[in-house]
């Protein structure tokens, strides 16, 4: 074994300092090491800033949304209470909770990462409550903004990014969070109007994702949360901003991409499964909304592994 103390005029100053430590066998064994955890890996990644809200709407989807505030004081309502976003701070607003931004004619500077992903026990505190923007926040933010921008295939992007973004949720419990004013704790500013309808969005996305595998109608999920075909249709487009036929439908891509990627079943199989009346209608709809065939997403998901 070589001696640390020797020099290494190739490294630099931090490089030999790294090797002093290096260079010493195992304490232990070699067999026991830093294990990872099977933590959720956030996917259907989309990257977006808003540079003003003067304009807002009440929403309530399947989705991660998390927020960074990189210029001008706001606020969110979510779950009808008021909740202050002040500048250098950051918000994940998790599934089904119910969030509008507070209208504003000032210039902004908000940027949004919005995905999916399975429950993650480690992010359970975070829930409507801002935090700091730290330097180790702030780096990995920028290396999400630089991969989802990079001029490389999309899949290679993809995976990159989930990974980056992985990164930056793992670190975002320990930043620390922001005093909320006491004379806006636990305010309540929304309408009966509003709350009604919310309500209605949440029970209805959670009855799709329960049952996207089966034959949804308006009068079937109409029945479900107990409002008029027609009205919901209004209400859904109002709200989600895409209409309820085209939002069952992604939903049901989504899933049936999760199981091209984990699956062995035959493409007709994951089109039955994921609530596609015939393979033509599967193929058609996916080549719409993912810009490629079943078969050639898998197997282009086959290669990247």
């Amino acid at each position: 074994m070589p001696s640390t103390t020797m020099k290494h005029s190739g490294m630099t100053a931090q490089e030999r300092q790294v090797w002093a430590r290096l260079a010493r066998e195992p304490q232990e064994n070699y067999y026991d090491g830093l294990r990872t955890f099977n933590l959720p890996r956030p996917d259907n990644i989309i990257l977006f800033g808003r540079g003003s809200h003067r304009q807002s709407y009440y929403a309530v989807h399947h989705r991660h949304v998390l927020v960074f505030n990189l210029g001008m004081d706001g606020a969110f309502y979510i779950n009808h209470e008021l909740v202050p976003f002040p500048e250098n701070s950051l918000l994940l607003i998790c599934p089904f909770q119910y969030h509008y931004v507070e209208s504003s004619a000032r210039k902004l500077a908000w940027l949004y990462i919005t995905f999916e992903m399975p429950e993650n026990p480690s992010l359970a505190g975070m829930h409507a409550q801002p935090r700091r923007i730290t330097g180790p926040i702030r780096q990995r933010m920028l290396d999400c903004l630089v991969t989802y921008f990079a001029r490389r295939p999309d899949t290679e992007r993809a995976n990159e990014l989930a990974l980056r973004l992985g990164l930056l949720l793992n670190i975002l419990p320990h930043a620390p969070a922001v005093c909320r004013p006491n004379r806006l704790a636990g305010r309540r500013v929304i309408t009966l109007h509003h709350y009604q309808h919310s309500q209605m969005i949440s029970k209805l996305n959670q009855y799709i994702l329960a049952h996207f595998s089966g034959r949804l109608t308006a009068p079937t999920l109409a029945a479900a949360v107990g409002f008029s075909a027609s009205h919901l249709r209004l209400v859904f487009r109002r709200q989600m901003h895409i209409s309820l036929g085209r939002y069952i439908r992604l939903v049901r891509i989504q899933h049936a991409t999760e199981m091209l990627k984990n699956s062995t079943q035959s493409i007709k199989e994951i089109a039955a499964a994921a609530g596609f009346t015939s393979l033509s209608s599967f193929d058609q709809t996916f080549r719409r909304e993912i810009k490629t065939t079943p078969a050639a997403y898998r197997a282009q998901g086959r290669r990247n592994q």
